[in-house]
């Protein structure tokens, strides 16, 4: 008799992949599903991607929303020079944020999810319809008011009882 998954991931289209951090599983509410892994993510994996050339010696801070009442600032957010990589993280090219713009866009960012950052980024892309990188746009001068709560947590400005209690939409319970 074959055997009966609540999900099929062969049939899915992948939205993204991130590596979690530990504490995403420790924290986060998440439902144990009967999944069949998928055969084949060797499309996935020879993807490039985008990734930042880590600096150790600066630091800065990046004001979000910068003179207005939502205003937040970012402790040392997004340092380095961005970068094109293939999958062993070899630079293919580096990046001017001005001129670049179609490439930054079109792929996505290396990077962890922790258990707030990656729960809000899945709910903005679930909200926008699309996958979302609130770290690149804020790099490109796109920054929507509806990516607050992201930068909240970014920035480590809102507690988990807050994150807990803020509303969502009802159309993620039909």
């Amino acid at each position: 008799m074959p055997e009966s998954f609540d999900a099929d991931l062969n049939n899915a289209a992948f939205l993204c992949c991130v590596t979690p951090v530990k504490g995403f599983f420790d924290n986060a509410t998440i439902s144990k599903l009967k999944i069949k892994p998928a055969e084949s993510i060797g499309h996935y994996k020879d993807q490039n991607h985008l990734s930042f050339e880590l600096m150790t010696t600066a630091t800065r801070n990046v004001k979000v929303y910068a003179g207005t009442d939502h205003e937040i600032i970012i402790p040392a957010a997004f340092m380095g020079e961005l970068r094109l990589v293939d999958s062993r993280i070899n630079t293919l090219q580096h990046l001017s944020k001005k001129n670049d713009v179609d490439v930054i866009y079109s792929h996505q960012l290396v990077t962890m999810g922790t258990w707030g950052e990656l729960n809000e980024r899945l709910y903005l892309s679930y909200r926008y319809g699309k996958y979302v990188e609130p770290s690149k746009d804020l790099i490109l001068g796109n920054t929507p008011i509806e990516y607050k709560v992201y930068y909240q947590i970014m920035a480590q400005q809102i507690s988990e009882d807050e994150w807990r209690q803020l509303p969502i939409e009802e159309v993620l319970y039909r």
